[in-house]
């Protein structure tokens, strides 16, 4: 008992490996800790924490599987899910997600498990299932934050199932109808939905603001892709080959890739 409630002062100081030794501690004396089902589930959430997803499952995995009667399963049943949506395994994810334990939790934290079902789907471009979830979602009024994290997703599938008019007119939406991370690629993403639809002048209009506007954003090398590709289709070669050019020496290697490809094609 007293090496749980150490390991606990140590996560509240964010000093895990402390933590850590302390937990493995109460783990090992099992028959005499009373709390032998938090300490697992606290390690668990520890590795959590710190990404080191594959140990966090292994944890989660043994309260699930040895301490059925614990009432933090359907916490567990939560967590293990998303652990494996951080490790890519979406399959197992959506298995562990829809597993009736999860209908035991909160009406908020139900709907988190629904979220990341359709972010898996989404990932495994299921993007029908992804749209019928997000749908759902909506259905039901979910906070506002999650509702615009919702809304991006929905956006996402109709983009990647090539229905560009209906990711235009939701990212358009998120765009203009907040002030965080989300409206920023939101605003980029809307001005390359009008670049598939083959609305090149609006496009441009939205990626040339959106780069006057970020010019330090992640998705800027994306956008001087975006216009060095439209340049190149109008046959401006000098004006594509200056905004190709400028991608060449940033961190994107998959628009770098793109780039020297279309500089190659010039």
């Amino acid at each position: 008992q007293a090496n749980y409630f150490i390991g606990e002062s140590y996560v509240a100081e964010k000093r895990f490996l402390e933590a850590e030794d302390f937990y493995k501690t109460a783990i090992s004396q099992q028959r005499t800790n009373p709390y032998i089902d938090q300490t697992i589930f606290a390690l668990a959430n520890l590795y959590e924490r710190i990404s080191k997803f594959s140990l966090a499952v292994t944890y989660y995995d043994e309260l699930l599987t040895y301490y059925r009667e614990s009432k933090l399963i359907p916490a567990a049943q939560l967590r293990i899910g998303i652990c494996y949506f951080e490790l890519k395994n979406y399959d197992n994810a959506i298995l562990e997600l829809s597993e009736p334990a999860i209908k035991q939790l909160t009406a908020d934290k139900q709907l988190e498990a629904r979220y990341y079902i359709a972010n898996a789907n989404y990932r495994l471009k299921e993007y029908g299932n992804a749209k019928n979830i997000y749908r759902n979602i909506l259905d039901v009024n979910p906070p506002e934050e999650l509702k615009r994290q919702v809304l991006f997703g929905m956006a996402w599938a109709h983009f990647q199932s090539e229905e560009f008019k209906e990711s235009f007119s939701i990212f358009d939406n998120l765009a203009k109808t907040g002030a965080d991370t989300i409206a920023v690629s939101s605003y980029f993403w809307s001005g390359e939905s009008k670049r598939y639809q083959n609305d090149l002048k609006a496009a441009r209009t939205i990626i040339e603001d959106f780069i006057d506007k970020y010019p330090d954003h992640y998705l800027i090398p994306k956008a001087r892709f975006a216009l060095g590709s439209m340049d190149y289709g109008k046959g401006e070669s000098v004006n594509a080959e200056l905004n190709l050019k400028s991608i060449l020496k940033t961190n994107d290697e998959s628009t770098k890739a793109k780039a020297y490809t279309l500089l190659g094609e010039i």
